[in-house]
């Protein structure tokens, strides 16, 4: 069984079907949680049967988990490099091609996954009107409260073990850069309207770049930097909606947990607001001035 539509499965595919417990999808996303969602694209890519058990208590047994036999795992790590063997790479490319992968994979997560997950658990106004509401929503009292303070200060301790003594805006303006470069060097990939990111075969790097993106895309934030980052490169946008329209043809656009943003939220600089206040008062003056309603007196 299959959430979406059913892949036609290789009749020589004697692989025994793998459960996979995942975050359910929501807003535009397969998935809103990167991992899950990695996990899935993977297995609709290379048509893997498996078995998909939307989850939301977390407790008894990790989300995303993967089941096989006797086998469970639950390690983030252990997880993605189990379905990564899936992919096939060590017969579909070289050493040397498979070196290139990584390092297009660990450049990706560096400049645009850590900045994401730092966004999405850190800023404060993306995580109460994102995060909190849709876990809270999803996982019974008082559970909910007890994943999102152990999430939040995991996510705290990894942001103040990578920023050191950066000051927490200076150090997101550093990222938020670095995103926008990876994001248009992944978009220079995919000037040729290509359907995957390397040698035209789906890998790894798609799973990952695609399940980050889609996301991104499409989670409601009140100060949606990243996203605008993304919507400027025309061509990974293509590339995020055909995969979705390709493996996911029945994914949701509705909001089920959280509400949509009707007026993105965007923080501004005190200095900012100073420089806007005074260019807004020199204009008024001289608005009056031109049309009389007051006239400057010259000495």
């Amino acid at each position: 069984m299959y959430l979406g539509n059913d892949p036609e499965y290789p009749t020589s595919y004697t692989r025994p079907p793998i459960t996979i417990r995942v975050w359910p999808g929501d807003y535009g996303a397969p998935s809103v949680d990167p991992t899950s969602l990695i996990v899935l694209t993977v297995c609709k890519m290379h048509k893997v049967p498996v078995k998909i058990v939307p989850a939301f208590f977390p407790f008894l047994v990790d989300i995303p988990s993967i089941e096989e036999r006797n086998l469970l795992i639950v390690d983030k790590e252990k997880i993605l490099d189990y379905v990564f063997q899936l992919c096939h790479e060590e017969s579909l490319l070289n050493a040397r091609q498979r070196r290139k992968l990584r390092a297009y994979k660990q450049y990706f997560m560096q400049h645009f996954g850590g900045p994401f997950y730092f966004d999405c658990w850190i800023h404060e106004t993306n995580f109460t009107h994102a995060i909190e509401t849709w876990f809270t929503r999803v996982i019974p009292f008082p559970f909910n409260l007890l994943y999102l303070h152990q999430k939040r200060k995991l996510a705290q301790n990894e942001f103040n073990l990578v920023k050191r003594t950066s000051e927490a805006d200076t150090f997101m303006s550093s990222k938020y850069e670095g995103a926008a470069v990876c994001l248009g060097d992944f978009d220079y990939l995919l000037k040729d309207d290509r359907k995957f990111l390397y040698k035209n075969i789906p890998t790894s790097l798609d799973a990952i770049v695609y399940s980050y993106l889609v996301i991104a895309m499409n989670m409601p934030l009140q100060n949606p930097k990243l996203q605008q980052f993304i919507y400027r490169h025309k061509w990974l946008v293509n590339y995020v909606h055909r995969i979705t329209k390709e493996y996911f043809p029945n994914t949701s656009y509705q909001f089920q947990y959280v509400d949509p943003v009707y007026a993105p939220y965007d923080r501004v600089s005190t200095k900012c607001l100073i420089i806007f206040g005074m260019c807004v008062t020199i204009l008024m003056a001289l608005y009056a001035h031109t049309n009389g309603i007051f006239k400057l007196k010259k000495d």
